[in-house]
């Protein structure tokens, strides 16, 4: 006699987010949550998969490259680095590397007003508010977008921009194809210099004097997608599995607010492991993490570093009022 279930196996990954999405305090999460702040002390049972990078101080830099490191704007990437990258797994999530809070505080300062300002205009990249992606074919996506919602909230606080508020992402170099899923020739702008310096530099950094012997880690980074999470933002599942490189790692920064991050393995039949991101840590997802299942379950509202918050208000009004000068 042959017994066999017609349950379909539950995916995991979703039962795992919905428990994140539906716990109101982070304390709840302790047993899965692994935060880097407190690795040592974490419960997490995932923290075991996690081991500590050793970086390399070797590495080459151009003359460009090491202007913006003298000027304080690219993270410091050294043998005294932390990182932690998973390398013995065995559900497809090999190669997923962590600098906790890497960025400094004026860097994520710096960052987060360049992802609002000359990394969210419509001449160079499209957005969520571009005419292509409205129902009405409205164009929504204006210029100085950032500016104006400053300078209405300087002369009425009760104002809300709600242009601003319904910006959800913005694309640079080649332009993602939502409804196709595919990135085409056509579809493109240049790629933006200061994140194509900023991506090299941490690459390098990270990878040097690894695998063949070769320092001079070739990075040439050709899409990016610029994501902004209201308070009840999310990212579901997904792999990034449209673009013809699947070798090339992702390299992620956060900034602001403190996130919930989900690695998945090589489907959502596979338990994730929740990452609690905070402002300033880098991610890098290389070997096979490359193609794992991840998302974004949660954002932690109000998790803003006060010093992190006042200086972007104050780095911003300081850069608009002289522009307006």
């Amino acid at each position: 006699m042959q017994l066999a279930s017609s349950r379909q196996p539950k995916e995991i990954y979703k039962v795992v987010d919905r428990r994140i999405k539906n716990t109101k305090s982070i304390e709840d999460l302790e047993d899965i949550v692994v935060d880097f702040r407190n690795i040592h002390e974490s419960k997490s049972k995932f923290k075991q998969l996690f081991t500590e990078l050793k970086i390399n101080d070797k590495k080459k830099t151009n003359e460009a490259v090491n202007n913006t490191i003298s000027r304080g704007l690219f993270p410091q990437i050294d043998s005294s680095t932390k990182a932690y990258i998973i390398d013995n797994d065995s559900n497809g999530r090999n190669g997923l590397i962590i600098l906790p809070e890497n960025l400094n505080t004026m860097q994520q300062i710096y960052w987060s007003y360049h992802s609002l300002t000359e990394l969210c205009e419509p001449e160079t990249s499209k957005s969520n508010l571009s005419s292509t992606n409205q129902s009405t074919k409205e164009d929504k996506f204006e210029k100085n977008l950032f500016k104006k919602f400053v300078e209405n909230n300087m002369e009425d606080s009760m104002i809300i921009d709600k242009k601003m508020l319904d910006l959800k992402w913005t694309t640079h170099g080649y332009h993602f194809d939502w409804d196709n899923r595919l990135y085409q020739e056509h579809n493109k702008n240049e790629f933006p210099t200061s994140l194509h310096e900023l991506s090299s530099h941490i690459m390098k950094s990270t990878f040097v004097g690894r695998g063949s012997g070769n320092d001079d880690v070739v990075f040439f980074p050709e899409a990016c997608i610029v994501n902004f999470y209201s308070n009840k933002g999310r990212m579901g599942g997904h792999k990034d599995d449209v673009e013809p490189d699947q070798t090339t790692p992702v390299v992620s920064i956060s900034l602001c607010n403190d996130a919930i991050f989900l690695i998945g393995g090589v489907n959502k039949y596979v338990e994730p492991i929740p990452i609690r991101l905070r402002s300033g840590d880098v991610m890098i997802m290389s070997g096979s993490s490359r193609r794992a299942v991840h998302g974004v379950s949660t954002i932690l509202q109000r998790t803003i570093a006060p010093n992190l918050l006042n200086g972007l208000i104050n780095y911003s009004l300081s850069h608009i009022i002289n522009y307006n000068k």
